[in-house]
């Protein structure tokens, strides 16, 4: 969605713009992939706990866990993806024209992992309370926020594609925070506290075992669609 914003904007603003930022859509999917798949994990294992009744210990474990992972997790994916994103440029066979541009985008865009995978995990653990439609109106209004700013920075501030990378962390961060403000104001076992912040064994294994197939299944279906275009 944040893309396909972006090359609205970049329509009116040139090619080499435009190609940096689309050049950079399907590495980011990538990415974005394997945080939904493992954020399917949080979803289901809180849901689970919350049909079964009288589990408000392993809800509270199963979220500090899951917001522990997304908080460190994406920190290092952020950091690793930073490092590696020039090596992923050139195995893409970017042409040498956008490369510059669209290294600047990606470096930019995957400082803001940490706020993604908050955003992710925390609407995943919402869901499985039932609740849809906050994180609903949370993307809405980092949607809005984000178009506004791309507006902003492109167009008036002329900062190219460093301005839609950076209204893109700006409306995830937003959206974070957003999530992460609701949780910390509910009052049942699924209230978010910073100082509960841990890795629970059993339910860090719990996590990945439902939320590993989930991210192996959505690369399957992705890789059959685009085999099959």
């Amino acid at each position: 969605g944040y893309s396909s914003a972006a090359s609205d904007v970049y329509k009116r603003q040139g090619y080499s713009s435009l190609a940096a930022v689309g050049s950079s859509t399907s590495t980011i999917f990538l990415f974005i992939n394997m945080l939904v798949g493992i954020s399917v994990g949080v979803n289901v294992l809180i849901a689970n706990y919350v049909g079964a009744g009288d589990k408000d210990r392993e809800i509270s474990h199963a979220l500090h866990t899951a917001m522990t992972v997304a908080l460190v997790g994406g920190l290092i994916m952020g950091s690793v993806a930073i490092i590696f994103i020039p090596y992923v440029l050139h195995w893409m066979s970017t042409p040498p024209d956008v490369y510059d541009k669209a290294l600047l985008y990606m470096r930019i865009y995957f400082s803001g992992t940490l706020f993604l995978m908050a955003y992710n995990y925390g609407t995943a653990a919402l869901r499985a309370i039932g609740d849809t439609e906050r994180p609903l109106f949370f993307l809405i209004i980092s949607g809005v926020t984000n178009v506004v700013l791309n507006l902003i920075f492109v167009i008036f501030l002329k900062l190219d594609v460093a301005g839609v990378a950076l209204a893109t962390i700006i409306s995830e961060a937003l959206s974070a925070f957003l999530v992460l403000r609701c949780l910390s104001k509910e009052t049942g076992p699924w209230r978010f506290d910073v100082r509960r912040l841990a890795i629970h064994r059993n339910a860090l294994y719990d996590l990945c075992r439902i939320g590993v197939p989930a991210v192996s299944y959505t690369h399957l279906r992705a890789h059959e669609t685009s085999a099959h275009l």
